[in-house]
């Protein structure tokens, strides 16, 4: 396997391994937060916050990928 495809896998698997876990975790967050009280509102706004916040990042995270390149990147960004 070529090293560009090998890395293309890897970044796929990462992405959707951390995607199914927000995924999953929402639902459990929202059924928490409607235990303890919390408004309707709250609820929405937190999550919102997490996917708007992927959106204000993902610029800056090519860019870091690009110049650091990938493995050092992941790295940096899992410590």
């Amino acid at each position: 396997m070529r090293a560009g495809k090998k890395e293309f896998w890897i970044l796929t698997i990462v992405v959707a391994i951390s995607g199914l876990s927000q995924g999953l975790l929402l639902p459990l967050i929202s059924i928490i937060f409607e235990e303890k009280g919390i408004s309707s509102g709250i609820n929405g706004f937190h999550a919102t916050g997490i996917y708007l916040g992927v959106l204000l990042v993902s610029p800056f995270i090519e860019l870091r990928c690009i110049s650091m390149g990938l493995s050092r990147s992941f790295f940096l960004e899992v410590s």
